[in-house]
């Protein structure tokens, strides 16, 4: 991660890749590209969560500095470099993407889907995962479709999911109330 101050112009560089043996001796530049991820920063301020292709981590800034206060890699992903870009396996299954986040709690989609078996449609997923900003899992939601991008409306606590009808292969938007998130 890369902290910038916008009052004296500066930045600092903090915390590591996870690891990975495939990866090791490859620059952070390469690294970043391999887990390039989305961040959702806590409403409230003081901490952000990052997905990527498999892993999932929390981080607090303090100070101007960042603390991982939680890291869990569900798996690496499949890659090779070739020419100083990272190609990835067809085979590699997909993670997590569409990360956005309350005071209370982190959704995001898990697809866990391969490029090889579903073709384009290889990173929607059908799993609305839920954490608290420790890092705990308080809730799956499994969806009926498969969405590729989601919004969340949270003065009502609907998702508003784009996906492709499995039938027509048109895209529409689907809405889904949450039900109220119990601990």
């Amino acid at each position: 991660y890369l902290l910038y101050d916008l009052n004296s112009k500066t930045f600092n560089n903090f915390l590591d890749y996870p690891p990975d043996e495939k990866l090791k001796g490859v620059t952070n530049e390469i690294k970043g590209r391999a887990f390039q991820g989305q961040i959702s920063v806590r409403p409230n301020g003081g901490k952000f969560a990052n997905a990527t292709r498999g892993v999932f981590e929390i981080c607090e800034i303090k100070n101007a500095d960042i603390k991982r206060i939680f890291r869990k890699t569900y798996f690496s992903p499949e890659c090779k470099i070739i020419h100083n870009n990272v190609a990835f396996s067809s085979a590699s299954p997909y993670g997590f993407h569409s990360i956005t986040s309350t005071d209370s709690y982190i959704f995001l989609i898990y697809s866990e889907r391969s490029m090889k078996e579903y073709g384009d449609e290889y990173y929607a997923g059908n799993n609305l995962l839920v954490f608290d900003w420790d890092g705990n899992p308080v809730v799956n939601f499994i969806l009926d479709r498969y969405l590729k991008n989601f919004a969340l409306d949270v003065s009502q606590m609907k998702i508003y999911g784009f996906c492709t009808n499995s039938n027509s292969g048109e895209p529409e938007i689907v809405t889904y109330q949450l039900p109220p998130i119990k601990e």
